[in-house]
């Protein structure tokens, strides 16, 4: 007969510690991969799909949004436009059963809510495009509020929702493994590895919270299954791989803030750290890459040095990040410091005197896309937004992250840290094309496992049964 094994611990966290693969998914996401890489045309017939299912209810709207993002990131033709159908839809249902079923919405929906209108308040004094900035954060409300709301309404399958993710983490992984040893893993810029994704710069940062999400059933809930080990290994491969900086920096630096936090606040997240750094085989894992370092130093020097520096020369890390993302952030300043209250617009770039050449166009001359690149968050906000914009900003972060820090365990934190430090590198937050829809899927799914999360003294984690 089977036996059981349990495991018991101080606080509850979660029951989310053995998730099944999602074989529907699975089927899905490897329809889309194949299919968009023969026909544009195959681009917009998923979102059109995406979005017919998405009308069905709140939890087709989730996996339908799951995928559109997952399409965004495969860069298809055709999503970058038809994108706005599948969130029209989606919006649509949300609205739908908000009136005819008076469904509920998360406590998040209110400081964005009010980031939105104080937004579009300012706008017609502010920005330089004022059209482009209102169009950009209505879709980043409308977008963003959809997400929350059709998980909060399905947050009877959190179960579910961490299975599916976890599903297109291994996916992603596992889909580009056979990619390392060609040259199609690699022909973006012939040099960082972007596996089945468009660009080395989406692949490293997309495995970020995937990475940590491994990593945390590995260490965390003791799951120690060849898929699960090899997904860790897989991560971690793929981010120096892609030669995305920010990527792996984002992961070691949320593992940072976990301990801090548990430190200063959560006494069971710092007891997890500690019996994770106990594991014999993590010991043993230590115990020989200090050995490996120390035996081969000049060998590691030089792959982390390459690491860092990519194809530029040889300088200190100082003058790489400068010469990387420095002078992005030199502009953002010298616009904020033109108008510090409410900042150059929402959604504007820095360069704005060739943005025009950007905007794309739809219907009655209406922008459906303007592309911008911004560096580091912060300065970033304070560009587009100013002074009252970085304050509303603190406040969204504040209602994302209290109630993880409250009621979520190490695993959803350091995901939902990961996916916000990105865009210390490569600004995303304010964007639903490509990562950004992908990183507020990741944590609005983060944010709702958090604030259903059981609240008993104590749980146990069911090992698996052995005969």
């Amino acid at each position: 007969m089977a036996q059981q094994a349990t495991l018991t611990h101080a606080r509850a966290y979660p029951r989310l510690g053995s998730p099944p693969i999602v074989w529907g998914l699975v089927a899905v996401l490897a329809a889309i991969a194949v299919s968009v890489r023969f026909s544009a045309m195959f681009g917009t017939v998923a979102c059109a799909l995406a979005a017919i299912h998405a009308l069905r209810g709140s939890r087709q709207t989730v996996e339908a949004m799951g995928v559109l993002a997952f399409i965004l990131l495969l860069g298809a033709p055709g999503a970058s436009l038809f994108r706005w159908v599948v969130l029209a839809a989606a919006f649509g249902r949300a609205i739908w059963d908000s009136i005819a079923q008076s469904a509920g919405s998360p406590r998040f929906i209110r400081p964005l809510a009010l980031f939105g209108l104080v937004i579009l308040v300012i706008t017609p004094i502010s920005s330089i495009f004022p059209i482009v900035s209102i169009f950009k954060a209505v879709s980043f409300v409308v977008g963003v509020g959809t997400i929350f709301t059709a998980l909060h309404r399905s947050a009877h399958l959190r179960e579910y929702w961490f299975s599916w993710f976890f599903t297109l983490g291994a996916f992603i992984l596992i889909a580009s493994l056979p990619l390392y040893f060609t040259g199609a893993g690699y022909t973006r810029n012939a040099s960082g590895f972007q596996g089945i994704l468009s660009h080395p710069q989406t692949y490293g940062p997309v495995l970020a919270p995937i990475t940590a999400m491994m990593t945390s059933l590995y260490l965390f809930y003791y799951r120690k299954t060849g898929l699960i080990m090899a997904c860790v290994l897989l991560g971690l491969l793929g981010m120096y791989m892609s030669q995305a900086r920010t990527s792996l920096l984002a992961t070691i630096l949320g593992f940072g803030l976990v301990m801090m936090i548990g430190y200063l606040w959560r006494g069971d997240w710092r007891a997890g750290v500690s019996r994770a750094f106990a594991q014999g085989e993590m010991m043993v894992a230590i115990f020989l890459v200090l050995i490996l370092s120390v035996a081969q130093w000049s060998t590691v020097q030089e792959s982390v040095l390459g690491f860092l520096y990519k194809d530029d020369d040889p300088q200190s890390v100082t003058n790489i990040l400068e010469g990387s993302r420095g002078y992005l952030m030199a502009r953002s300043m010298n616009n904020f410091h033109s108008q510090p209250l409410t900042g150059i617009g929402f959604g504007v770039p820095s360069d704005a005197d060739r943005f025009d050449r950007r905007i794309q166009t739809g219907a009655f001359g209406l922008p459906t896309g303007a592309s911008v690149e911004k560096g580091f968050m912060p300065t970033a906000v304070l560009e587009e937004t100013g002074i009252v914009g970085a304050i509303l900003v603190i406040v969204l972060l504040l209602a994302l992250f209290a109630p993880i820090v409250r009621r979520g365990d190490i695993m959803l934190f350091w995901i939902a840290a990961t996916c916000v430090l990105i865009n210390f590198g490569e600004m995303v937050f304010f964007s639903l094309g490509g990562m950004g829809m992908y990183f507020w899927f990741v944590m609005a799914l983060c944010y709702v496992l958090a604030t259903t999360a059981p609240q008993v003294i104590e749980y146990q984690i069911e090992t698996a049964a052995v005969e």
